[in-house]
């Protein structure tokens, strides 16, 4: 559950639109066939990128690049892609494959 993980209160957000398993609910499901179809093989900056332009999608830009690093390596995570070798931040996130 990835709001116990990850979100803050601040970031019910999440949960409300992408569900607590993040199966989908108003928003995509970010597992499976539909991330797979999007992100996989992508370089994980775009998701990240992605997530901080756009995210929550009532309020894009507003969280913070460690929530958004938070987020980005949970959701990698959840769709079974190996931790990269360093911590996940905005600034290393584009060195990290999407694999």
């Amino acid at each position: 559950d990835w709001s116990s993980d990850v979100c803050s209160s601040d970031l019910a957000e999440c949960v409300r639109c992408h569900g607590a398993q993040l199966q989908g609910a108003e928003g995509p499901a970010l597992t499976g066939a539909q991330f797979d179809g999007v992100w996989r093989g992508g370089a994980v900056k775009a998701l990240f990128d992605f997530i901080k332009e756009y995210m929550p999608a009532d309020k894009p830009k507003s969280l913070k690049d460690a929530d958004v690093a938070a987020l980005t390596a949970f959701i990698l995570k959840q769709n079974k892609v190996p931790a990269g070798e360093q911590p996940l931040t905005a600034t290393v996130a584009g060195n990290i494959p999407a694999k």
